[in-house]
């Protein structure tokens, strides 16, 4: 006013200038005084793990930071309770509404450590009061928000650590960046992920007498932080607004989070006094339409109600229909059930019942499936057990599983030699097919009911000991006549299963098929994992139906020719995650796609999504998440309930992640001859009163994290403990830590699973050894050989790293996310490249395959990271590019390029297949060949 009359300014001189600050704030906060506030910030905190709400969109690599806004308004009557809450806890407003906002973030991550960002003034001296010039600095507000602390508490503990961070707010924020050093990402902000700011300063309007002064507004379309509360306290009431990512977040999800914030905020105001675990998230509506709208799946199924008697009823409809294909043999419907009730009249009378459990110990073939029907028949439950598994894993789950009989084959007699003496009945198809020839071809008469057990399937355990999945006939029907109305598929139908029968995953295939008179493809190992022939195979066979793991179905098809590994009608995947890119690489070939999702324990499967045509569905609610990110796991089949719960066993509201627990008619047994384990896992119901009382009273936790969508679909998030999924076998990385550090020369012991540079999961494993009793060089084969002896192959890491020793968090755990990288480790490994121009391209292809920079012809193919779908995948290419064909087995017995070579070279100038090679393993680069 006074310089546009030109006036002389009436302010009062400044006491200092904003240099005179900086200068002093620099020659102040150094030495003891800088010490003893990083010495409190190291402290505060150490061990801070990123807060990991689940996002509508996969976090990108390198953040845009492109943001929008929600605003909403916490009405007068709310803001006096807070204010009175915050009187009487002898604490501010600004720590109230921080406190709720931490709560809610809890509920959001499941996490109770929770860290958020605020600003503050920084204006601590009378003499910058009225400075002009910036103080600002970030602190960082970290609360631990735990499911038994009482509201007022909880204001408590925050209002603690706001004012000892408000003594220690000194140090820059760049300069405690620096100091702790956290893991740097360009996707997310260091130490804090969520900032909140509230303004309390009371806003002038400044009045000029021929100028009108507002103020506005400002708009932006960008944010630092995934998510920034900021509020203000205004006459209506207090305002906010919340900023957000739009690369993570939807706006409706930002609406969802408002809306629990406010709930948060209400019930702290009414009820200063309710433990957290007491909140209220859901109000009555929601609470219904989880709990029973989306669980609505009643089905009523007549007819049979034993699994054997499905299959004998397409018996008497179809059969001269081809039941069973495999190896090159076909077998009707009618053949197939005369050989089962042979076996079946001939386990009976060796004392086979009810409840008794039988192994069967066999390859993929006909006659497994002879065997399989005949155990069921005779009314006991089927135990598979791999002939790729080792003796010591085979001897231990039938010990388990009391398993007093074996059905099995020539080939693995010797193997089994010396269990009779154990009171082990063998039976060998070969040796005793006469006498099983003398038996009736009738059925049998039935024993077993609804509750009989069906199967008992092997899991891996994380106390070192693998666990018997018991399932009766009940569940196993009921998820197949709710399959084969998501199939819809009738007699004739081609049906393959690619899995080995030791997990469930087949299952999906071979009782639908044989329930309705299908036509079952039993895909022989080698072949499964061969994409080139297996495409061949599908177009020849003309397959309408397929089950296969995403990651298998991916690696098959990164061969020339293996994009006919499609079936025509119905493809369902399973076992692990899928994303949708693939499902976009799938779509195009004219079938259904079904993802399908359920642990061991709740009968195959309980849970699935129609992925259908992704681009019909658009971008409407996903936008490019359906590029980037998972595949819903859906909703439940009929008969079945699917829970999203919080710690506290309550229901989840939507977009919140929590455990997924599974109820009603897929809920197996339990652990067979483990009631301690059965107890932890499957517990009771208790929403069995707010629903129809048909489903059972147990639910099953599954240790999975999800949440459900707006939609009502569910979606799966990863894990809670340390379970991994590879290749679809279900993983308990603590079983194989257990075992491992049984070697009398390993200290400790941890193993993890990792990606590798083309995608490829693999397990390694990070040894603190005891001693040094053999060369560096020669310890992981020496691991290798130890693990293989007692777990399968697909539990035995692909690499190993050894440490002096393990990286510790505070807490004195294991910091699995400062394990090194194993490419580091083997970086000083003695690289000896390719001496000619075959070893030149072998190992070009192998480093494509196993996803390495480079690889030397003396690395060994399984210790730098393959399996055998990565196997499968050289043959493959080596057919391909050089004109021969070579068999798999080669590879496991020539692993070194070195090895290889010669024999890819001579077969490839003489124009011969090279199917068999005798070599013999001498030490970990030496090998005799003839």
């Amino acid at each position: 006013q006074a310089f546009s009359a030109a006036q002389p300014s009436p302010l009062k001189p400044l006491p200092v200038q904003y240099a005179d600050y900086a200068l002093w704030q620099r020659n102040w906060l150094q030495g003891e005084v800088l010490q003893k506030q990083l010495t409190y910030w190291r402290n505060q905190l150490e061990g801070l793990e990123p807060l990991e709400i689940a996002s509508d969109y996969p976090r990108p690599a390198v953040a845009n930071y492109r943001g929008g806004g929600e605003d909403f308004l916490l009405p007068e009557e709310l803001t006096a309770r807070l204010k009175g809450l915050a009187r009487t806890q002898k604490a501010t407003l600004f720590m109230t509404l921080l406190a709720g906002f931490q709560v809610m973030l809890a509920k959001y991550s499941g996490q109770r450590d929770i860290a958020v960002g605020t600003p503050i003034a920084g204006r601590s001296t009378p003499e910058v009061e009225n400075l002009i010039g910036f103080f600002v600095n970030t602190l960082v507000m970290r609360t631990s928000v735990g499911g038994e602390s009482i509201c007022g508490e909880l204001l408590q503990m925050v209002r603690h650590t706001a004012l000892q961070a408000y003594e220690q707010q000194d140090v820059p924020f760049e300069r405690l960046v620096e100091e702790i050093q956290p893991e740097r990402s360009l996707g997310r902000h260091p130490l804090f992920q969520t900032m909140f700011m509230f303004q309390n300063t009371p806003q002038t309007i400044i009045r000029l007498s021929n100028i009108v002064v507002d103020l506005l507004p400002m708009e932006s379309d960008w944010t630092k932080f995934d998510l920034s509360l900021s509020m203000q306290e205004r006459a209506e009431g207090i305002t906010g607004r919340i900023r957000y990512r739009t690369d993570l977040y939807q706006p409706k999800t930002i609406q969802r989070m408002v809306r629990l914030y406010q709930r948060v905020l209400e019930q702290m105001a009414e009820r200063p006094d309710m433990r957290l675990s007491e909140l209220v998230l859901l109000s009555e509506a929601e609470r219904r339409q989880i709990l029973q709208e989306w669980n609505r799946s009643a089905v009523e199924h007549a007819g049979a109600q034993l699994i054997q008697e499905l299959f004998e009823e397409q018996v008497e409809k179809n059969p001269g229909l081809t039941a069973v294909v495999s190896g090159g043999e076909r077998v009707s419907y009618g053949e197939l059930n005369r050989r089962a009730n042979q076996l079946g009249h001939y386990l009976r009378g060796m004392g086979v019942g009810v409840e008794s459990r039988v192994g069967i110990c066999m390859g993929r073939s006909v006659e497994m499936m002879v065997a399989l029907l005949g155990i069921l028949k005779a009314g006991g439950a089927y135990v598979p057990l791999d002939p790729g598994y080792p003796e010591e894993r085979l001897r231990y789950m039938t010990e388990a599983a009391q398993a007093g009989v074996i059905v099995t084959e020539e080939k693995m007699v010797g193997r089994l030699r010396g269990w009779e003496e154990r009171g082990i009945r063998l039976i060998c198809r070969e040796r005793e097919q006469g006498k099983m020839g003398e038996e009736s071809e009738e059925n049998l008469e039935k024993e077993s009911v609804g509750e009989s057990l069906a199967y008992v399937i092997f899991t891996s355990g994380s106390t070192g000991k693998a666990k018997g999945v018991g399932i009766e006939q009940r569940q196993l029907v009921n998820y197949v006549k709710e399959m084969l109305n998501k199939l819809e598929s009738g007699a004739g139908t081609r049906y393959a299963t690619v899995s080995t029968i030791a997990a469930d995953l087949g299952n999906t295939m071979i009782f639908p098929a044989l329930a309705s008179g299908g036509e079952l493809h039993v895909i022989e190992e080698e072949l499964a994992i061969d994409g080139e022939k297996l495409g061949e195979y599908f177009e020849r066979e003309k397959i309408d139906c397929l089950k296969i793991v995403p990651s298998h179905l991916v690696a098959l098809q990164r061969v020339k020719g293996a994009e006919r590994v499609m079936p025509r009608r119905v493809l369902v995947i399973g076992g692990e995650a899928c994303q949708w890119s693939w499902v976009k690489a799938w779509s195009n070939r004219g079938c259904r796609i079904i993802n399908h999702y359920g642990p061991t324990e709740t009968t195959v499967g309980a849970v699935t999504y129609e992925a259908g045509n992704w681009e019909s569905e658009g971008d409407r609610e996903r936008g490019r998440a359906r590029l980037d990110g998972a595949v819903p796991i859906g909703q439940p089949l009929g008969n079945v309930q699917v829970y999203v719960l919080d710690g506290e066993m309550k229901p989840a509201p939507v977009g919140v992640s929590g455990e997924l627990f599974i109820g009603g008619a897929a809920v197996g047994r339990g652990y067979l001859m483990r009631p301690a384990d059965t107890a932890e896992r499957f517990v009771p119901d208790p929403f069995t009163a707010e629903r129809r009382s048909d489903g059972g009273a147990r639910l099953y936790r599954t240790g999975d994290q999800a949440r459900w969508r707006a939609d009502g679909t569910l979606e799966f998030l990863g894990r809670i403990d340390q379970q991994v999924k590879v290749r679809g076998y279900r993983i308990e990385l603590g079983e194989i830590e257990a075992v491992l550090q049984e070697h009398e020369k390993v200290k400790q012991a941890v193993v993890v699973a990792q990606e590798n540079e083309s995608g490829e999961k693999r397990l390694v494993g990070y040894v603190v050894v005891r001693a040094e009793a053999w060369h560096q060089e020669s310890r992981g084969m020496e691991y290798e050989s130890y693990l293989k002896r007692r777990l399968p192959a697909y539990m035995v890491p692909a690499i190993y790293v050894e440490l002096p020793s393990l990286p510790l968090t505070a807490n004195g755990k294991v910091d699995r996310k400062r394990l090194p990288r194993p490419e580091a480790q083997n970086a000083e490994r003695e690289y000896v490249g390719p001496r000619n121009g075959v070893e030149e391209a072998l190992c070009s292809m192998w480093a494509e395959v196993l996803g390495l920079k480079r690889v030397g012809i003396y690395d060994n193919f399984f210790e730098v990271g393959g399996h055998s779908l990565m196997a499968g995948r050289v043959v493959a290419r080596i057919r391909s590019d050089f004109q021969i064909e070579l068999s798999l087995r080669s590879i496991f017995e020539a692993p070194l390029i070195s090895l290889l070579s010669p024999m890819v070279e001579a077969a490839a100038r003489n124009h011969v297949p090279m199917k068999h090679a005798a070599i013999q393993r001498v030490d970990r680069n030496s090998y005799i060949l003839s």
